[in-house]
Order: structure tokens, then C-alpha cells, then sequence
């Protein structure tokens, strides 16, 4: 497993990774600025691992073309060409205490990921890092994205909604896992999830779930 600790935020451009040769299937990334969608595949394509795991740590999930930041899903091309795009990628993590901005599910387009890891999801009092998903603009529907199964996990306590669990970014998620506490479940929220095979809460999580009086035969 290799680390890659910048000196200061950078973007994730294709160059990265043509330096690192990529002979290792495990990397890990530190003050990552964001991801340009106008990577190029021409190297991708002759790896002799097309799957990997990467982790980003203190991260943004931001994304940016010709080095300007992509504010709205408006402003997204319409094939985004990422490292998301380049690679089946078994284990994508993000691990951060800093506040993420507003997400498009876009920049995940064509996508297929094994396991999707938001650690260290904050929300108290003082403090609050989840991240937020935008709505796709009118007319676009599948985004073609394949994430089997999506990590949740921190402190505080969350509410699932459209807002965190985009429907469009986790149309074919079969496994909701949940190690953090959950304070409220939008009514009939995971009923849209077609393809849904379990959901699991932590046991010390869900007993404060049972508490609070949520209808599991609507909620779920």
C-alpha cells in the first residue's frame, strides 16, 4: 500500500497517477483539492491491475475541468472522465473532519464500486461534516452508477434523506451499512431502493433507533 501526503491541496489530475506507475492495487491520498472529469483513459487502459482501492484522507470531493470547480451539476459535461470512470474500484474511502461541500452525483457517472467507505461523518452541537448531494437537472434520471454497497459511519447522530443517500448515486446499492448513530429515516425513504438486499445498524445504534419509535415495516 502506498501514501501520497501532499505539502498542500492539489487536484487529482491524470498525471498523478502516470507517475505513480500504479503497480500496486491499494493507494492512499492526503489533501486531495478535487477531481478533474477530463482525465484521459489512453494509460488506464493498459494496467495490468484495472481494480484498486483508494483512500482519501482530509479530501475534498469536488470536482473540476480545465481547473475551474464544477459548483453545480449544470455545469458538468456530460461523460465525466475521472478516476472514478478509469478503474472498478473495490474500496473507495473519504475520511475527513473538514466540512464537504455540496456533491453531484454527475461527477460519479458510469461508475462501479464495490464498497463506497464516508468515515468519520461528524454531527454535534459544534460541529457538522456530512456531505450534501445535489439534484440532477431536469431530464437526466440514471447516471449509470454501480455502487454495491455504501458505508456510513462517525459520531452524532444522522438523518437519512435524499440530501445524504442520493437515489440516483445508489440506485443498484444492495447494502446499507450503518455504524453511527441515526436520529431520524425520511418516511418510506428506502423504499425507492429496488435493489436493496440488507441493511445492517450497528447493535449499540440500533437499539437507540428502536427507541425513538421508528415504524420499521414503513420506514425500511
Amino acid at each position: 500500500k502506498k501514501t501520497f501526503i501532499l505539502s498542500k491541496k492539489v487536484t487529482v489530475i491524470n498525471q498523478i497517477f502516470t507517475k505513480i506507475k500504479l503497480r500496486k492495487r491499494s493507494f492512499s491520498f492526503r489533501n486531495i483539492k478535487g477531481f478533474d472529469v477530463n482525465s484521459s483513459y489512453e494509460y488506464y487502459l493498459n494496467l495490468k491491475y484495472p481494480d484498486i482501492n483508494v483512500n482519501f484522507y482530509e479530501s475534498s470531493l469536488s470536482f473540476f475541468s480545465n481547473g475551474r470547480i464544477l459548483k453545480t451539476c449544470q455545469d458538468f459535461p456530460l461523460q465525466p472522465r475521472s478516476i472514478f470512470q478509469a478503474f472498478y474500484i473495490t474500496v473507495l474511502s473519504f475520511s475527513q473532519n473538514k466540512r464537504y461541500k455540496q456533491v453531484c452525483p454527475l461527477g460519479f457517472s458510469n461508475t462501479k464500486v464495490y464498497g463506497f467507505f464516508l468515515n468519520q461523518l461528524i454531527n454535534t452541537f459544534y460541529k457538522s461534516n456530512f456531505p450534501t448531494f445535489q439534484q440532477l437537472p431536469t431530464g437526466i434520471e440514471n447516471i449509470n452508477s454501480n455502487i454495491r454497497r455504501l458505508y456510513l459511519s462517525g459520531y452524532g447522530g444522522i438523518t437519512i434523506n435524499s440530501r445524504l443517500i442520493n437515489r440516483h448515486l445508489f440506485n443498484l446499492t444492495r447494502s446499507f451499512l450503518f455504524y453511527i448513530e441515526i436520529s431520524r429515516i425520511e418516511k418510506g425513504f428506502f423504499k425507492q431502493f429496488r435493489n436493496i438486499r440488507d441493511i445492517s445498524i450497528h447493535m449499540k445504534y440500533w437499539r437507540k433507533l428502536f427507541q425513538k419509535g421508528i415504524d420499521l415495516t414503513y420506514d425500511f
